[in-house]
């Protein structure tokens, strides 16, 4: 089960290498978002020389390459389109990584995770196009647009879960394991400098403080959790490749090791039954889940220990007011700029002109 996290799904990357490194191969994938991509791109090929092209991915990666200039994004904004980016780069991209057309052709079961707007419910997708489902679960609202599937409109699953884990609750069956790879991270700026971060810590602490559903009875679950103190910045932001990778890992490593996975002939590491192990103490868990903690990298979800709700609203309602001028002022200031270099619909990074949607 692979969460979203945007650049923060190179985490994964170290996540897959150490499992496979260790004899730990999926049956099958639940994913969203980021995770999506990963998952697909990985099961055309389960193999640690696919992981590896994976990271090749990931370190090839500009800042803007999956979202366009911010010239482009400031025109999108003024022509009234409904997102700052047009989706057209997110899906040349995926079609260029997994040349697949449709999920039920992939070697290996893959199960993508969105957020149906026309019903307001969580979904999921076992064949189809495959463009288009991860696409649309790739879609974060107000980045990209909503992706069209058999007449609903879809959108980034993480709006109301930070792991897909309905999707592999409804697949799991008593005697599986799960073992699931997060590398979300809760976006609470020390100090929220603009509306756009302002609703983003809105959005990310309304999606933590969401009940999962629980897993049946029987099956074991093993959390791989990057550590959420590292943070990227911008979430585009792919210059950190080499630190996530590294993070994935680490945590990798002290999940296996934590869970007794045998190396070489030999057991290694200790299991707390029923829950995550917190400074030593078990924290009861949904289901029957196993949890493990090592040197501190495994942790609680985030949700636990996250300002509450309101507090954050309140936090995000006073200083988006306070912002709203001035962006709308630094927009305006932009789009004087753009009129008289005399290159309206010219991406400044590429050379390219962007097609909005």
């Amino acid at each position: 089960m692979l969460s979203g996290g945007a650049a923060r799904g190179a985490g994964q990357v170290g996540m897959l290498r150490v499992l496979l490194e260790h004899g730990i191969v999926p049956d099958a994938f639940v994913a969203g978002s980021v995770g999506a991509l990963n998952a697909t791109f990985v099961a055309q090929n389960l193999s640690l020389d696919q992981v590896d092209r994976l990271e090749a991915i990931y370190r090839r990666l500009g800042n803007f390459d999956l979202i366009g200039s911010p010239q482009t994004m400031v025109l999108n904004v003024l022509r009234h389109r409904p997102s700052l980016a047009s989706g057209r780069r997110i899906r040349d991209f995926i079609a260029s990584c997994v040349p697949v057309p449709r999920i039920e052709d992939l070697p290996l079961p893959v199960r993508i995770a969105s957020f149906d707007l026309d019903d307001g419910r969580f979904t999921w997708h076992d064949a189809g196009n495959l463009v288009d489902a991860v696409a649309a679960s790739c879609a974060l609202p107000a980045i990209y647009p909503p992706v069209e599937i058999d007449g609903h409109l879809h959108v980034d699953y993480g709006v109301r879960f930070a792991v897909p884990t309905d999707a592999a609750v409804d697949l799991a069956r008593p005697g599986d394991t799960v073992w699931s790879l997060e590398v979300n991270r809760v976006p609470v700026p020390r100090a929220i400098r603009s509306p756009w971060e302002a609703l983003m810590t809105v959005a990310g602490a309304s999606i933590v403080h969401n009940s999962l559903r629980e897993f049946p009875s029987g099956v074991t679950v093993h959390r791989i959790v990057l550590d959420r103190t590292f943070d990227t910045g911008f979430a585009f932001n792919f210059t950190h490749t080499t630190e996530l990778v590294e993070l994935g890992r680490q945590a990798a490593l002290a999940a296996v090791e934590g869970v007794g996975v045998v190396v070489d002939g030999a057991a290694v590491g200790r299991t707390v039954s029923g829950g995550v192990a917190v400074d030593g103490a078990a924290v009861p868990a949904t289901g029957t889940v196993t949890g493990t903690r090592t040197a501190g990298i495994l942790r609680l979800p985030v949700a636990l220990k996250s300002p509450s709700l309101r507090t954050l609203q309140e936090r995000a309602a006073a200083l988006a007011a306070q912002q709203a001028r001035a962006a709308r002022a630094a927009l305006t200031r932009q789009a004087h700029a753009l009129r008289r270099s005399h290159l309206p619909g010219e991406d400044h990074l590429t050379g390219r002109t962007e097609q909005t949607a």
